[in-house]
């Protein structure tokens, strides 16, 4: 039994470090450039703004309240992100389903929040909640790429960036996956 178990371990193991190779070899998986778009877009009206405060003096203002917006977002999806290294550590998956469900939702729910600007000033550049919802979904899936944050904090916000991505009607699925999932009208009275 213990040759066997031995025998086991050994092909196992050449089995690992044969997949560990072709992973390596394969290198880093590209993002999505629809994910990406909030975020890349933001920043480039940024630069835009910014570069061009010379020639357009109405730039500046924009562009400082643009700046004073992102970086608002960026310091709230920061913030969350910090929450939720503290909140799902190493035995985050020892920990009761709905305690996990529990604790995720809550996240989910900061960071849905909009961050507080200085008193007296609200969102100009950014007016929408979608907008910023966007940026924030973003810019997490931009900074975290390889971590399971992004999707826990705002799935669905990066799912609907996904489909309103594909050509065609969209409901918050693809157009082929809801023809599929949609159930025939058969039997039913008019």
């Amino acid at each position: 039994m213990d040759q066997f178990s031995e025998h086991v371990r050994q092909v196992v193991s050449a089995a690992r470090k044969k997949l560990e190779r072709k992973i390596w070899e394969m290198g880093e998986p590209s993002l999505d450039p629809a994910l990406l778009a909030p975020y890349q877009s933001r920043m480039d009206d940024l630069r835009v703004y910014e570069g061009d405060v010379q020639g357009h003096p109405e730039y500046g203002v924009y562009a400082t309240t643009l700046r004073r917006e992102l970086d608002a977002l960026k310091k709230h999806v920061g913030d969350v992100y910090a929450k939720w290294v503290k909140g799902t550590g190493r035995l985050f998956t020892d920990l009761a389903i709905e305690t996990r469900q529990d604790r995720l939702r809550a996240l989910s729910k900061e960071f849905a929040r909009d961050p507080h600007l200085e008193a007296g000033m609200g969102y100009i550049a950014l007016r929408t909640l979608n907008e910023r919802m966007e940026f924030k979904a973003s810019y997490a899936y931009h900074t975290y790429p390889r971590k399971r944050f992004p999707w826990d904090v705002a799935t669905s916000t990066l799912c609907r960036l996904k489909a309103t991505s594909v050509p065609g009607i969209s409901r918050t699925v693809v157009q082929y996956m809801h023809d599929a999932m949609r159930v025939a009208d058969r039997g039913r009275r008019r």
